[in-house]
């Protein structure tokens, strides 16, 4: 035996602790331990430089707190409740009638304090690019079962979005039936009238220069 291969025996067996003595199947047991570990290191690593990588990322991918309005609503001059409201819905639009993006400017019904309550989404140039900038002219819409009414309270519905997580009370007033606005042929009718009642005055006067001059 090589001295400075020495080992203590027991029992007279071998040491196996002893890598150059223990068997040859046990040397690649722990050769593969060994690579195991190596690789569940690794992998620990790579999961430690992806989160370190994209916590940034996280953190500043913030989105804008929304610009909340709200307020009682007056359709033809009676108070709106919320056990009356089941088929009103209301609508955030920019002023020339466009949706914002994400679609969260609405709201269906009252809220138990007889409120309407609307989120708006502001604008933000990585996650929010559809969204409101403060300032910007917006425009409420008031629906009775999916038919628009005239908003007169604020006029046209029309009001400027406040900053990111300003809070505004605006209420609203509503005709109670949308207005009727004349067709083509409603039109015609009134010309028409128009027209025929100017004959007959023509007519009338007509009339009367000749009985005059008899």
């Amino acid at each position: 035996m090589n001295r400075r291969h020495r080992h203590r025996t027991r029992n007279g067996l071998k040491g196996w602790n002893c890598r150059p003595c223990r068997p040859d199947y046990l040397n690649r047991i722990h050769l593969v331990t060994d690579n195991k570990g190596a690789q569940t290191m690794l992998k620990k690593s790579v999961l430690f430089t992806m989160i370190c990588l994209l916590m940034p990322a996280i953190c500043f991918a913030i989105i804008p707190i929304p610009a909340r309005i709200g307020g009682t609503v007056t359709i033809g001059g009676a108070a709106l409740s919320q056990a009356d409201a089941t088929n009103y819905s209301f609508k955030v639009t920019r002023s020339n009638g466009t949706d914002l993006s994400p679609a969260t400017a609405q709201s269906a019904g009252l809220n138990a304090t007889d409120w309407y309550i609307i989120d708006i989404p502001m604008y933000d140039a990585n996650d929010q690019t559809g969204g409101a900038h403060p300032g910007d002219s917006l425009k409420i819409h008031v629906y009775n079962g999916g038919t628009e009414l005239n908003v007169t309270a604020p006029s046209d519905g029309r009001f400027n979005c406040g900053d990111s997580g300003s809070t505004a009370q605006i209420n609203l007033a509503a005709q109670a039936e949308p207005a009727n606005i004349p067709t083509l042929s409603e039109w015609g009718m009134i010309l028409f009238a128009m027209l025929l009642a100017s004959s007959i005055i023509y007519t009338m006067r007509r009339n009367n220069t000749f009985d005059q001059l008899r």
